[in-house]
């Protein structure tokens, strides 16, 4: 567990060298020792580091091999985070619309389970994906959805702040500001390059 979450804290800071060293140790540990949870979890960590380092097929073939792992053994939370995985890891590819159809699975399959903070952070990547095929209307629609709940986690909720905020932005919507500052607070406090770079940007 220890060696799957430094994996997955390697991931927030874009080393992709070390999440799939670190996931790789992980995945070898949990065979051994029969961690099913742990091992799985570990496989989507090192499958969403390659999508992001371009080796597409290798990524997709290990998240979608640990989707069908933990589906089989009803680990409905570690399933949720594969479509998470496979919809953020498209989209960093530029594969929008690939991208989108993952994620609209995973929402679909998280609606069947009650599982909310899951599918409320792939609405909030569907709706940077939205945003970035050009579809302004539906992207401020997804966001607005998320920033709406009283219970989102704080990555769900700054993706939602930084789409709706940007989209205000080209539209010359006054209340634009007021988003993007609540983004670029949420990204302070984190110190995470991946809140950072994107509130900066926009």
């Amino acid at each position: 567990m220890a060696y799957g979450a430094l994996a997955r804290l390697s991931g927030t800071t874009l080393d992709t060298g070390d999440a799939v060293f670190f996931g790789e140790k992980a995945i070898a540990l949990a065979e051994r020792t029969s961690a099913v949870d742990t091992r799985i979890d570990a496989m989507i960590t090192v499958g969403e580091a390659n999508l992001a380092r371009g080796k597409v097929d290798l990524g997709q073939g290990q998240i979608e091999l640990a989707l069908r792992q933990a589906t089989a053994a009803g680990l409905d939370e570690v399933a949720s985070r594969a479509f998470i995985s496979l919809g953020y890891g498209f989209a960093e590819c530029g594969r929008f619309a690939t991208a989108t159809r993952h994620l609209e699975q995973g929402i679909d399959f998280c609606l069947n389970r009650d599982l909310d903070l899951p599918r409320l952070h792939m609405v909030a990547l569907l709706a940077r994906c939205q945003m970035s095929l050009g579809n302004w209307d539906d992207a401020l629609r997804l966001a607005g959805s998320v920033l709406n709940p009283r219970e989102v986690a704080p990555s769900s909720r700054f993706v939602a702040l930084v789409v709706a905020g940007s989209v205000k932005t080209r539209r010359g919507e006054r209340d634009a500001r007021s988003l993007l500052d609540e983004a670029h607070s949420i990204a302070t406090t984190s110190g995470c390059i991946v809140f950072r770079g994107p509130i900066h940007a926009a």
